[in-house]
């Protein structure tokens, strides 16, 4: 079921925001392709409800109407965003992009119908900071600190080893005190020695 493997998708994401562990990256990047392969619709530019393998149904759904639990199509589209940021990888933009094209104009005229695609509209609108924290131990009140500040167009991540894997890693250096690196649209700042560098930048 699509909301299933779309929440889930989202769960390992988060994770990786709170933790650095990219094992959980490339997790979300394979059940990624698989909800590709197994529920996307090329022509509608939505996914399907059910696995393309499900045979017992007469007729395949699209829902992407948000309730009191989003869909899973507006699940999935924050998920192929955030993934573009991580990776850079123009597959996920064009999905995404697709999808807003086709709900946004009904989601601005029935709101409360589209609550999930809204709110992740405005990190289309409002340029996300993307914070990596390189440094090679973890502390936890810093960590803190900075998920404590209302930040909505904020995706953070820590960094405990330099790796050219990913666009978001690409360039980090991870030696003696730790740094924040703050991007937006690929494009970072010099690095930042303190969360008061970081926060100042972010306010800017």
């Amino acid at each position: 079921m699509l909301d299933d493997i779309a929440i889930y998708i989202q769960m390992l994401l988060e994770q990786a925001q709170l933790t650095g562990n990219l094992d959980l990256i490339e997790e979300a990047i394979r059940q990624t392709q698989y909800v590709v392969d197994h529920f996307y619709s090329d022509e509608e530019k939505f996914f399907y409800f059910s696995n393309k393998n499900q045979t017992d149904l007469i007729i395949r759904k699209i829902d992407y109407y948000d309730s009191v639990i989003p869909s899973g199509n507006s699940v999935m589209f924050q998920n192929l965003h955030y993934l573009y940021l991580i990776t850079a990888n123009n597959k996920y933009l064009s999905l995404s992009e697709e999808m807003m094209k086709k709900v946004f104009s009904i989601a601005t005229t029935y709101p409360s119908s589209f609550s999930n695609w809204l709110s992740v509209f405005l990190n289309y609108f409002k340029t996300i900071n993307e914070v990596t924290y390189a440094t090679q131990v973890l502390n936890p009140d810093n960590m803190l600190s900075i998920h404590r500040k209302f930040i909505p167009n904020l995706l953070v991540m820590p960094l405990f080893r330099e790796n050219s894997n990913y666009a978001w890693t690409l360039r980090k250096k991870v030696e003696g005190a730790e740094k924040y690196y703050l991007c937006r649209n690929f494009s970072c700042l010099p690095p930042l020695n303190n969360l008061s560098e970081l926060f100042g930048n972010i306010g800017e």
